[in-house]
């Protein structure tokens, strides 16, 4: 949040500002309540792991760059 007064950009889990002191609870209403930051961080390193099929764990062997698996066609005889 930006203070009005000497234009110091702070956190808006404060409700004056940092370096002037200038009340900040009427621009808060105005704009809501803000949630707290979280203690500790939603997602993780391995979250954006990629993680093996189901095919490659039983098979223990990776699949390479240059091999690519025939994708496998299903066929519906529906009614017409």
């Amino acid at each position: 949040m930006k203070c009005p007064k000497c234009s110091y950009v702070f956190s808006e889990e404060y409700t004056q500002c940092l370096r002037c002191g200038n009340s900040m609870t009427l621009i808060l209403e105005v704009l809501g309540n803000f949630p707290r930051p979280a203690n500790e961080p939603f997602l993780s390193v391995e979250d954006f792991e990629e993680k093996p099929t189901i095919e490659e764990e039983v098979s223990g062997v990776e699949e390479t760059t240059t091999e690519k698996k025939a994708s496998k066609e299903i066929e519906f005889n529906l009614p017409e």
